[in-house]
């Protein structure tokens, strides 16, 4: 006998937990629908809020936005010039390269005639060509002249009188180079002039 009452103890303990779930199950229940049916006026009053708190967070993000345009603007303009930039550091690139090849060119067509005129085994010649490299020729102009006057290159002066140029190509051409050096060692050629 004191086995029964203590298996309907258990029973009773058994169903008073099974009913403090069910109770405890409905009571949440019912906060949940407390909670999702609200007064209208509360109901009124979060929206007003959220929508208050919606074009505040509009607003302030609306600013970052064209803060950010701004920024991403500018960083364009900044790409923009630096390829302009690039652009040009090309362009100066390939002048440079280019300039030193004609440098180059010079310095050797400059050479070239220096190491020809040093090679040159006659004296005579070496002095003519380098007056000519050096570009003096007043002194060959005033010789031909000289020259003209003692009667030396009548045959070969037309009836026109040559420019400079051609005075020079009829030295160049006719002179025999003995009387071509004759003439450059000599000092009466400056006093004729034209």
């Amino acid at each position: 006998m004191s086995s029964a009452p203590s298996k309907e103890g258990g029973r009773t303990t058994r169903a008073a937990k099974e009913g403090k779930e069910s109770t405890s199950g409905a009571n949440a229940n019912a906060s949940k629908e407390a909670n999702t049916s609200l007064d209208p006026a509360t109901a009124k009053a979060f929206k007003a809020m959220t929508d208050q708190l919606t074009k505040v967070i509009d607003a302030k993000m609306s600013l970052l936005v064209e803060s950010v345009q701004k920024v991403v603007s500018g960083l364009q303009t900044v790409e923009k010039r630096l390829d302009e930039v690039e652009e040009r550091v090309d362009t100066v690139e390939t002048a440079t390269i280019s300039c030193n090849g004609c440098v180059l060119q010079l310095e050797k067509q400059l050479k070239d005639p220096i190491e020809r005129l040093d090679s040159y085994k006659d004296r005579h010649r070496r002095l003519r060509d380098r007056r000519i490299v050096n570009k003096s020729h007043k002194r060959l102009f005033n010789l031909l002249t000289y020259a003209t006057r003692k009667n030396v290159l009548l045959s070969w002066i037309d009836e026109k009188p040559p420019t400079k140029k051609g005075w020079y190509k009829i030295i160049m051409q006719c002179m025999p180079l003995e009387f071509l050096t004759c003439l450059l060692r000599s000092t009466t050629d400056n006093v004729y002039k034209i």
